[in-house]
């Protein structure tokens, strides 16, 4: 069986749908980048469904032919390949870094005197008893 697709939208005659067929039978560009590829990509080609295949044939073929489907390669390539994470700011200090980001070093060290201390910890916890 030939794949298809059926492209709804809501608009101001209603819910309307396109049948389509063939080499047409595309899901809206949108779709491939985000959802289908990354995931068609990683399939493995011995446990791969026929219509996989055909739908990822039809993609390349609309890449190439298609106007709203240019382009579509790279940004596929782009959500694929992992982008490396941006450069850490390595100028500011330690102490600096703590305090941005609220770190309250009298409420650390408290924490760390009642856990040496046994104030509080895993010994600590009261379980209520089975029901």
């Amino acid at each position: 069986m030939e794949p298809w697709s059926t492209n709804f939208a809501v608009n101001e005659d209603g819910t309307q749908a396109t049948h389509l067929q063939g080499d047409s039978a595309l899901m809206p560009a949108g779709y491939y980048p985000d959802d289908c590829a990354p995931a068609s990509f990683a399939w493995n080609p011995v446990c791969s469904l026929p219509c996989a295949s055909f739908e990822l044939e039809r993609f390349t073929a609309a890449c190439h032919t298609v106007p709203e489907f240019q382009g579509m390669v790279q940004h596929v390539f782009e959500h694929l390949i992992p982008q490396s994470p941006p450069k850490a700011d390595l100028s500011q200090s330690l102490d600096a870094l703590l305090e941005a980001h609220g770190f309250d070093r009298a409420e650390h060290e408290q924490i760390q005197a009642d856990l040496r201390n046994g104030r509080v910890g895993w010994r600590r916890i009261v379980f209520p008893p089975p029901a």
